[in-house]
């Protein structure tokens, strides 16, 4: 058995990270970058199985302070963690920091028939996506611009919403609340999200209030799949249009509440063949 009790470790002085010319590169080297970027999560044989971590058991309790990895800030860490003979299983919980983003959170994780296994709870007292997100706007716009822009846009091979290299080796089980919500200029609150994702296959709830308004709703589907059904439903009380109207389309054309319930499904690769090829019933 093995404890470690620090005050500070920073991991980007331990482990630190190389530049990122060396995997984004142009001609040859870049093209062998890019066959290691995507190299997607091992499976945990390849993690734990080989070598001297395939024969051996150890328990390992942590207790840490502060910790910084990249940009990300970890406090009052504490977790423990078992390895016996290729297989691994730890919990942990703690505070963590990313810029504005705050919270607490604990979780697991276990690997099993080669499938890496994570549950995580998290509390999160304010979230701000508009901060968090700042850079994709100015990117979308450039993006949209110049002849190149929009030739490599049409040209590109369209992808699954998420990366089957990765999310098929992983099974992910997420229960997240957030007191405060900011979207597009709007401030939600007692808002949480409960998600399974089974190796693709996604199953999710989410709510929210706005103001004296309430919304939730669903979603069902696989996300690592080329082809199959996803299914979405969403419920909303006395939604106020204008302000909504105003953040996603900027147009001021409705006012009034909305109370709705819809029911949709659709296929196809990526979100827009999915928005495209709707079906269902609003009401």
């Amino acid at each position: 058995m093995a404890n470690l009790n620090a005050d500070r470790i920073n991991l980007n002085t331990l482990m630190p990270q190389k530049a990122a010319s060396t995997n984004s590169g142009s001609g040859s080297g870049g093209g062998t970058g890019g066959a290691k970027a995507s190299g997607g999560i091992p499976a945990p044989s390849d993690i734990f199985g080989k070598g001297a971590l395939a024969k051996m058991n150890l328990t390992a309790n942590v207790k840490l302070n502060q910790g910084l990895y990249q940009d990300i800030s970890v406090s009052g860490l504490n977790a423990t963690a078992k390895l016996n003979k290729g297989y691994a299983d730890a919990s942990f919980s703690g505070n963590i920091s990313k810029g504005d983003l705050k919270g607490n959170a604990s979780g697991t994780y276990n690997s099993k028939n080669n499938i890496h296994n994570v549950t995580v709870t998290a509390d999160i007292p304010e979230l701000n996506l508009d901060t968090l997100m700042g850079g994709s706007k100015a990117a979308a716009t450039s993006s949209g611009s110049g002849g190149g822009g929009t030739a490599a846009k049409t040209s590109a091979a369209k992808k699954p919403i998420l990366d089957p290299v990765i999310f098929n080796k992983l099974n992910v089980a997420a229960n997240v609340k957030l007191n405060k919500l900011i979207f597009k200029g709007l401030t939600f609150s007692g808002a949480s999200v409960n998600a399974k994702l089974n190796q693709g296959a996604t199953d999710a709830t989410f709510g929210a209030k706005y103001g004296n308004a309430s919304l939730n709703g669903t979603f069902k589907g696989n996300l690592t799949a080329q082809s199959g059904q996803k299914a979405l439903t969403f419920k909303s009380s006395g939604l106020p249009i204008e302000p909504f109207m105003k953040a996603f389309m900027n147009k001021d054309l409705l006012a009034g509440a909305l109370t709705a319930d819809i029911n949709v499904s659709g296929t196809g690769m990526d979100i827009d063949d999915f928005k495209r090829g709707l079906t269902g019933q609003v009401s």
